[in-house]
């Protein structure tokens, strides 16, 4: 939970926004607006970076096709980089981070919501990112990790692009984004509500 918690903490608000200005900047240039959103996706396992703010302002910048295929693909970036890297290396750091019983704990939690988990965390900003590296840390199969990934980043990109994009049809830009924000978050509340 730290590798996407403590970023966030730190520099979050900083990173948010450097990167609506950066996007907002690039607004004229398609090729190099789509590069960026591809790279701050892809950042997010690591950085805190605001996923659903960036899916929204490329549904504004881009248009709803080409912004879908690069939200989609910084997505899939970032989730095979966490889940890669914990598949391999995270195994040691758990064990020495956590007892043996938190281990098992976490373990247990994880084959109890196991695809589903990975599915309906993946639009809330820390929770998503933790599942990526849980899944990994399980070893979790790949395929089915990167089929269940597919389906989900889909969903996430089609619904915050469109988002951007209709909201910039009309007066209601900075509405998009704000809506792009509290989702996710009314979300999480929700979600850890239910788990307690």
């Amino acid at each position: 939970m730290a590798v996407p918690i403590l970023p966030f903490l730190i520099a979050g608000p900083w990173i948010e926004n450097w990167i609506s200005a950066a996007l907002a900047a690039l607004g004229g240039r398609p090729l190099a607006t789509a590069l960026a959103v591809v790279a701050a996706l892809g950042a997010d396992i690591l950085l805190p970076v605001p996923g659903s703010a960036v899916a929204t302002l490329a549904g504004q910048t881009l248009g709803p096709s080409l912004a879908i295929s690069c939200v989609w693909s910084g997505l899939m970036l970032s989730a095979a980089m966490g889940f890669e890297a914990t598949r391999r290396f995270g195994r040691p750091m758990a064990e020495r981070l956590c007892s043996p019983e938190e281990l098992a704990a976490h373990e247990s939690r994880f084959r109890e919501w196991g695809a589903a988990g990975l599915v309906i965390t993946r639009p809330i900003p820390i929770l998503a990112d933790a599942c990526i590296l849980w899944a990994g840390l399980q070893g979790f199969p790949r395929r089915r990790f990167y089929a269940v990934m597919a389906v989900a980043n889909t969903a996430v990109a089609v619904v915050f692009v469109m988002l951007g994009w209709v909201s910039s049809r009309g007066e209601f830009t900075g509405l998009g984004l704000l809506i792009s924000v509290l989702v996710p978050l009314l979300l999480a509340v929700l979600l850890t509500r239910r788990r307690r």
